[in-house]
């Protein structure tokens, strides 16, 4: 398994969920002109979730901006903060409750990437970012793709703040569009 930090603001494996949604289902690309598409917007209490389903690998892209996840959005200045940082970089290396895949596609991690302005030291002279994010993507490689179904999402149990989540799918059974708003945590990888 990977793990991998990254202080650009597109990893490789997000940049595979774009490319799948815009390859595999051309649908996506007229969507950003729909008014209600919450990709890209800093939003507090709502984060993105986008789910590509490949041949037999799974990729989830999760955007959300800081404070949904941790409370805050500047570096960590106290050792609580940091401690904040420090458990949402371990979350994002083992993401298991998080995403739960149907247990009967076997699905396993094989890469997680993870993203974020306060990961990383403050080259000298920077300004601070008033609007952080968190970028993370997850794949997984399935033994049974044929018999997923669904993605338990735990973003709410692991986030109080998290209210909304935005979700896209984009897999051979079609492309859709779902909010996820809190208590609800599955997704349905059909339509």
């Amino acid at each position: 398994m990977s793990i991998q930090y990254r202080s650009h603001r597109t990893t490789r494996a997000a940049q595979a969920v774009v490319a799948a949604a815009c390859i595999c289902l051309p649908a996506f690309a007229s969507s950003a002109e729909e008014p209600d598409n919450h990709q890209h917007a800093h939003v507090h209490g709502i984060a993105s979730l986008g789910i590509a389903v490949q041949d037999d690998v799974v990729t989830l892209a999760f955007e959300s901006p800081l404070d949904s996840v941790i409370g805050f959005e500047h570096r960590a200045n106290t050792p609580a903060e940091r401690s904040s940082v420090d458990k949402l970089q371990a979350r994002m290396k083992a993401p298991g409750d998080l995403f739960r895949l149907t247990p009967a596609a076997e699905c396993k991690l094989q890469k997680a990437e993870a993203e974020s302005a306060i990961f990383n030291p403050p080259a000298a002279g920077a300004a601070a970012d008033a609007h952080a994010d968190l970028d993370a993507s997850f794949e997984y490689r399935c033994a049974h793709i044929d018999r997923l179904a669904s993605v338990d999402v735990g973003l709410f149990d692991a986030y109080p703040r998290l209210q909304k989540v935005a979700v896209e799918v984009a897999s051979g059974k079609g492309q859709f569009k779902r909010d996820l708003q809190r208590p609800a945590r599955i997704v349905s990888l059909s339509r």
